[in-house]
C-alpha cells in the first residue's frame, strides 16, 4: 500500500527574502542617500505602527502597601499575613501534595508525590474583605497593560500553591495541557499573586522563544508576576522559609481570539525585518551614507515656554522641563522594543528632545532701559517675526535601566522617523552595534550627531 512520504525541500533564507536596497534607486546615494533613507524611514514607520499594543510575553511588579484580604482555609482557619511557619505547616498538613510529574499525561496512580509543594483548592479559600474584590479588578488592568492586552479580562482562582525549601517543580507550558486550559474557556494566561512570607528564592523563570525573565519578589512583601499560556514556566527552588502564592488563571471571552504571546511576538515581525535588512545594508562596502541610528519620537505632549533678551531676540523653546524619565507608557513601548529586538545587532535608548528657534520679535516694554525681560508661558504671545537660528538638542540621552550615558548635545533632525517629534518631548534611538561607540562617545563629548 502506498506509504506517506514527507519531502523537506531547502527553501530562500530569511535574509534573502528581506528587500534589497540594491533595488533602490541609487542616484541620492553620494547626497545624501535620500530615496534609501526615506524608504528605510518609511519601513520603520510602517514596523512601529503595526505594534499596536507594548505588552511583553511576562511581566511582575509589586505593590506600595499590601491590599487586605482576610483570607481564610477551610480545616485551618483565618490567615495572618505574613504567613508564620506555624500556620504554613498546618496548611501543609491539610492540603494535597503536588504530583513529581506535573504537566505530564501519566495516570495519577503512576505519579510521585513531589516533597515540598502543597496545593490547596479554590473551595477551601474565602476572602472575606470585600476590598479584595476591587484590588483583583484594579490590578486586571494593570496586568492588561503590562502583557499588552487590550479587552476585558476574567481572573479565576485556580489554587493557592505553598513551596517549601527543596521543592524543584519541573518546566510547564500551560498551552500544552489541555487539561488547564479546559478548566477556564477562554484561558490565556497565569497571574500569580505571592502572599507577605518570610523566605528566600522561589522565583518564576519564564521562557519564550529565545528571552528568558526572572519574575517575583524575594522579600517579605506582596507582589504579583503574569505571563502567557504559551509561554514555559518554572518556579526556582526555594532556598528557605515558605513562599506562598495564590494561581488565577487569566482568560478573556471564549468567543474572542485568545490572546498568546506567539501574536504579541508577530507583531513585531514587520520591524526584526526591517532592522535587518538595515544592518545588511550598513555591512555592505557597496552602499554608503546608510544611517547608523534614528529617533523614533513617544512619550509625553511637550510643552513650549518663550524668553526674550538682548535686542529684543526671542527663543521659542519646545519641550517639557527635564523629567526623570518617560510616562509609564513610554517606558513599557521602548521595554517591549528591546524584547524584539533582542538577538539583533542593535541597542535602544531613551533620548530627551528640545527644539529651540531664535528670532527678533517687536515686544513693548514700558521701561526702555530694561535690556531682558522674561515672558511667562501662559502670557501673552510673541510671534517671531523670522527665526534666524535653530537648535536641535538631545537634553539627556539614557539607558533603560536610568543611566545617564550623555547630555546637552545636538542631533541632526534628518535622523528622525518624524519631520516634527517634539510633540512628544522623549524619543527611542536605535543605534547599531557598529557605530555604538561612536554615538555615545559623541553624546558624552558634547558633538552633533
Amino acid at each position: 500500500s502506498p506509504q506517506d512520504r514527507c519531502s523537506i525541500q531547502s527553501g530562500p533564507t530569511e535574509d534573502s527574502m528581506l528587500p534589497s536596497s540594491s533595488d533602490l534607486p541609487q542616484d541620492g546615494i553620494m547626497e545624501g542617500n535620500v530615496d534609501y533613507n526615506v524608504k528605510l524611514k518609511t519601513d520603520l514607520s510602517r514596523a512601529f505602527k503595526a505594534i499596536d499594543s507594548v505588552g511583553r510575553f511576562a511581566a511582575c511588579g509589586s505593590f506600595s502597601t499590601n491590599p487586605s484580604a482576610w483570607l481564610h482555609v477551610e480545616g485551618v482557619g483565618d490567615i495572618d499575613l505574613p504567613l508564620s511557619e506555624e500556620q504554613a505547616r498546618q496548611i501543609i498538613a491539610t492540603s494535597y501534595r503536588t504530583p513529581s510529574n506535573l504537566g505530564k499525561a501519566a495516570p495519577v496512580d503512576q505519579q510521585q508525590p513531589l516533597g515540598g509543594i502543597s496545593e490547596i483548592s479554590p473551595d477551601r479559600l474565602e476572602f472575606f474583605d470585600p476590598n479584595w474584590q476591587c484590588f483583583l479588578l484594579k490590578l486586571g488592568h494593570v496586568v492588561g497593560k503590562k502583557l499588552g492586552v487590550d479587552v476585558p479580562i476574567r481572573m479565576k482562582l485556580d489554587k493557592m500553591v505553598i513551596y517549601e525549601k527543596g521543592a524543584i517543580p519541573k518546566p510547564h507550558t500551560d498551552g500544552r495541557d489541555i487539561r488547564t486550559i479546559e478548566k477556564t474557556r477562554g484561558m490565556f494566561g497565569t497571574l500569580m499573586i505571592s502572599l507577605p512570607s518570610a523566605h528566600t528564592g522561589g522565583q518564576v523563570l519564564v521562557k519564550y522563544d529565545d528571552e528568558s525573565m526572572v519574575l517575583g519578589e524575594t522579600d517579605n512583601s506582596m507582589s504579583f508576576a503574569c505571563w502567557y499560556s504559551d509561554v514555559t514556566h518554572q518556579f526556582l527552588p526555594v532556598q528557605s522559609g515558605f513562599r506562598c502564592v495564590l494561581l488565577y488563571n487569566l482568560a478573556t471571552r471564549p468567543d474572542r481570539t485568545r490572546p498568546t504571546a506567539r501574536a504579541l511576538y508577530l507583531k513585531g515581525g514587520p520591524l526584526r525585518d526591517t532592522l535587518k535588512y538595515w544592518h545588511r545594508d550598513l555591512t555592505n562596502k557597496n552602499i554608503s551614507n546608510v544611517p547608523t541610528h534614528l529617533y523614533h519620537a513617544i512619550g509625553t505632549k511637550s510643552a513650549e515656554i518663550q524668553t526674550t533678551g538682548v535686542n529684543n531676540k526671542s527663543t521659542w523653546i519646545s519641550g517639557l522641563p527635564h523629567p526623570k524619565m518617560p510616562t509609564a507608557k513610554g517606558m513599557a513601548w521602548s521595554r517591549a522594543l528591546r524584547g524584539l529586538v533582542r538577538g539583533l545587532p542593535f541597542e535602544v535608548f531613551l533620548a530627551f528632545l528640545e527644539k529651540a528657534e531664535t528670532g527678533p520679535v517687536w515686544l513693548p516694554s514700558e521701561d526702555e532701559d530694561d535690556e531682558y525681560s522674561y515672558v511667562e508661558s501662559n502670557a501673552s504671545f510673541h510671534e517671531i517675526e523670522e527665526v534666524e537660528q535653530t537648535e536641535f538638542t538631545v537634553k539627556s540621552l539614557e539607558s533603560l535601566d536610568g543611566t545617564t550615558v550623555g547630555r546637552e548635545y545636538e542631533f541632526d533632525l534628518k535622523f528622525c522617523l518624524e519631520a516634527d517629534p517634539f510633540m512628544n518631548s522623549w524619543a527611542i534611538v536605535i543605534v547599531s552595534h557598529e557605530a555604538i561607540v561612536e554615538y555615545i562617545t559623541r553624546a558624552a563629548f558634547d558633538l552633533t550627531y
